[in-house]
């Protein structure tokens, strides 16, 4: 893709055109070509973080699941969340007001998808994240994941043993009453009663 002004005056026009159209979101209806040129070369001055970037390389193979890109998820209660990460500016050259591009996150029925690391990350440290408007969802299990997960699986064995020992000793009580029921039908009458044991020690 051309960078330079020589560069943009040597392509066609038809791909000024087009490329006029993706940068400023403008037809170029009735725009001379040194207009559009000029327009092009002032939004990749304003943010040169938005110049051309060059071809990507073909892709690699893909060589099974662990080669894909991972998906960052992000939930809200609201369907249609819109959260603008840079607003659209307007710039005027020669009398013609040219728009530059903004960028926005676009929640659709309250779930956003992403592999872009920078973009989760911006959402991570959004301030409506901190006010609970959006929360992430956790898909991959983590140091801090995995300890938890091991934490409560040991609270769990000490409820589940508690329990046991807490039922064998209700069983141990309950058989203890039931042999003091059956030592009373069987004195003879006029005896005197046996003491009661007490229940817990």
């Amino acid at each position: 893709m051309p960078n330079t002004r020589a560069e943009l005056d040597r392509i066609e026009l038809k791909k000024l055109k087009e490329l006029y159209t993706e940068k400023t979101g403008r037809s170029p209806v009735g725009v001379s070509k040194a207009k559009m040129v000029d327009a092009i070369i002032a939004i990749q001055t304003e943010d040169p973080g938005d110049s051309f970037p060059e071809p990507e390389a073909a892709p690699e193979e893909d060589t099974g699941i662990f080669d894909q890109p991972e998906v960052f998820e992000f939930i809200t209660r609201h369907d249609n969340l819109t959260i603008v990460v840079k607003s659209r500016r307007k710039r005027i050259i020669d009398d013609e007001i040219i728009y530059t591009d903004g960028e926005s996150i676009q929640f659709k029925n309250g779930i956003f998808k992403t592999t872009d690391p920078a973009t989760a990350e911006y959402l991570r440290k959004n301030d409506m994240r901190k006010r609970n408007v959006y929360q992430e969802v956790v898909t991959k299990v983590g140091p801090d994941l995995a300890k938890q997960v091991q934490e409560l699986k040991k609270n769990i064995g000490d409820e589940q043993d508690k329990n046991r020992r807490l039922q064998a000793e209700i069983d141990r009580l309950a058989k203890l009453q039931q042999g003091q029921a059956e030592t009373a039908k069987d004195a003879p009458e006029g005896a005197p009663e046996a003491e009661e044991t007490p229940a817990f020690n």
